[in-house]
């Protein structure tokens, strides 16, 4: 049985997999009004990834938490001004330093002036709950938007999309198939091996490495290298990361809405370290 169902998740998220791979190809290549649909399926991601990172603060602290709508905001808010700073009119970094800053300062005026007596106790977890949020996902996947501004945009995004997704997906076909007996290094996921981790940063390498061979960035070898394994490393932190806030609420994915993959926070985890680190190393 549990073979049965290990295997039906290997297919589930090959499938997932390879609906998405042709789907954010087009997107990226496609250079309409400055990679708009790209940002856009950006923004909805990093929305539905605070909502869950808001239900998982929810089960943990058992408290009410932040509503959907306004956790679904806090996430999608940053990627979209970042858009409009380098798109459509310059808000410039104060501006959107601001923004955010009153942002946080008004959701906590409302709640200070709307609480109930029985939720007094819950302040401090709602109020902190707003910054992480904002910051993660939200301040973090702009940084995704922000390469998109970059020259050679597509290809940037093309490269940084093959080093987390091929890492994570060779990471996961190196331990399934060689790491079966190979060293398991943390206890925040348990099914993760030294051989998967080794295959995943590999290919970020390879990756980093072929884009300098075909010009597709302006890297020395020694420069890619580096960029390939801090983007590797990176990827596997993300991930484990994120494994750790649904292991502390006690929960396997994040949510269900990916197919084999289950929320929105287990597909853009890793590019919520990465795309700071791709976009400051390349700018």
């Amino acid at each position: 049985m549990l073979s049965k169902v290990k295997r039906f998740a290997f297919f589930a998220r090959l499938g997932t997999f390879l609906f998405f791979v042709p789907l954010i190809l087009f997107l990226i290549f496609l250079d309409f009004k400055n990679y708009l649909f790209l940002n856009i399926l950006i923004f909805i991601f990093s929305g539905f990834a605070a909502k869950e990172v808001n239900d998982l603060l929810k089960l943990k602290f058992k408290f009410s938490g932040l509503s959907s709508i306004l956790s679904f905001f806090l996430g999608f808010a940053p990627p979209i001004l970042t858009y409009i700073h380098f798109n459509v009119f310059y808000l410039g970094m104060n501006v959107i330093y601001y923004l955010f800053i009153a942002l946080v300062f008004s959701n906590w005026i409302v709640d200070l002036v709307f609480i109930k007596e029985h939720e007094i106790g819950n302040f401090l977890s709602q109020a902190t709950s707003i910054l992480f949020i904002l910051i993660y996902p939200g301040v973090l996947m702009s940084f995704t938007v922000s390469i998109t501004t970059l020259p050679k945009a597509p290809f940037l995004m093309l490269m940084l999309f093959a080093m987390v997704s091929g890492n994570d997906t060779f990471a996961y076909l190196f331990g399934y198939f060689l790491g079966k007996n190979s060293y398991r290094p943390t206890i925040i996921s348990p099914n993760k091996t030294l051989m998967g981790f080794f295959g995943g940063i590999l290919f970020s390498v390879l990756t980093a490495i072929f884009a300098v061979v075909f010009k597709l960035i302006n890297l020395s070898y020694g420069e890619s290298i580096i960029l390939g394994i801090l983007i590797g490393v990176f990827t596997i932190i993300g991930d484990l990361f994120e494994s750790g806030l649904k292991r502390s609420a006690g929960v396997k994915d994040s949510g269900k809405i990916v197919p084999g993959r289950g929320g929105a926070l287990d597909s853009i985890d890793s590019f919520l370290l990465t795309g700071p680190i791709f976009y400051l190393y390349l700018s």
